[in-house]
């Protein structure tokens, strides 16, 4: 009797086990096909919606590239505010002094006009630099290479700073002219301001500046001097113009911008670039389709200038 009832015992549990079993692999296949599904719709929205969500997320990035993180404004590009810069230059103008007015002047004037990083010019201290050898003498004076400690000021995040030391060329201008020094000076950041303007709105808008920067003026013992930018591959810069004037109805044509022998592409003594029209520049910073091609590209070597 006991063995019978052990029997149905066991024959029950066997039945039991067989239906709970049946029921979850039917509920577990429930559930794989409803997750299948949810799945799937997911993607189909995900799909659905891609080009509308990346193109948000497009312009969204790039207004908050262009955004300046100080005033919340529009960004000149995206390395530069002006107006943030500029207040910072003008913050900083008790802290600086060349030792002559005009200079001050001139140089304050041009750091409230600037418009991009690379169209302002700073009054450096002499011992900021290490002067290297001559590696020439222009149409103003001895030309000399150096290192420029602190480097240039730029703008990073929320804030202004130096951030490396950069190699400049140092061009001592004869009998120290401070008039010269000027005229030369506003020439060059004129020519830089216009091509630079020019470059950002053309195919060039990603490549580096087609003539040198001017990053300002020292003085040693000596007298008066301009740092420059020193250039490696002047020939290129040449290339450069020359290529935005045959491409390009925008760009400011003139007669009077020259590209002399030694700087044409594939030429071996690359060194500088020339216009025999040395008009001194606009001082109010006016900006035309002629003005551009009225100046010459001072460069650090500047060795063709007679």
């Amino acid at each position: 009797m006991e063995s019978f009832c052990n029997f149905f015992m066991l024959a029950g549990y066997y039945i039991f086990y067989f239906i709970i079993a049946k029921k979850i692999d039917y509920v577990i296949s429930l559930l794989s096909t409803t997750g299948f599904l949810i799945l799937f719709y997911v993607i189909v929205l995900i799909f659905r919606n891609f080009c509308f969500f990346s193109a948000l997320y497009g312009e969204l990035c790039a207004r908050l590239l262009f955004l300046c993180p100080l005033c919340s404004k529009e960004k000149n590009n995206s390395a530069w505010c002006k107006e943030c810069g500029v207040k910072f230059l003008e913050n900083n103008f008790n802290n600086w002094t060349s030792g002559d007015q005009i200079i001050d002047n001139t140089i304050k004037d041009i750091q409230i006009k600037s418009n991009l990083p690379i169209d302002f010019v700073e009054w450096i201290l002499y011992e900021q630099l290490e002067k290297g050898e001559k590696i020439g003498r222009g149409g103003f004076g001895d030309i000399y290479s150096a290192f420029w400690k602190q480097g240039p000021i730029s703008m990073h995040g929320n804030e202004f700073k130096r951030t490396r030391g950069v190699k400049v060329a140092l061009k001592r201008l004869m009998n120290n002219d401070i008039e010269k020094y000027k005229s030369e000076l506003c020439m060059h950041i004129n020519c830089c301001t216009n091509l630079n303007l020019y470059t950002t709105r053309t195919q060039f808008s990603t490549a580096r500046s087609p003539i040198l920067r001017c990053y300002g003026l020292t003085k040693d013992d000596e007298g008066y001097m301009i740092v420059m930018q020193l250039a490696k591959h002047a020939a290129d810069k040449a290339q450069n113009i020359q290529k935005m004037q045959t491409t390009s109805s925008e760009f400011p044509h003139n007669n009077n911008l020259e590209f002399p022998d030694n700087t044409r592409p594939g030429s071996p003594d690359n060194t500088s670039l020339k216009s025999p029209d040395r008009q001194n520049c606009i001082e109010n910073n006016t900006t035309s389709k002629s003005t551009t091609g009225q100046y010459r590209d001072p460069d650090q070597f500047d060795l063709t200038i007679p």
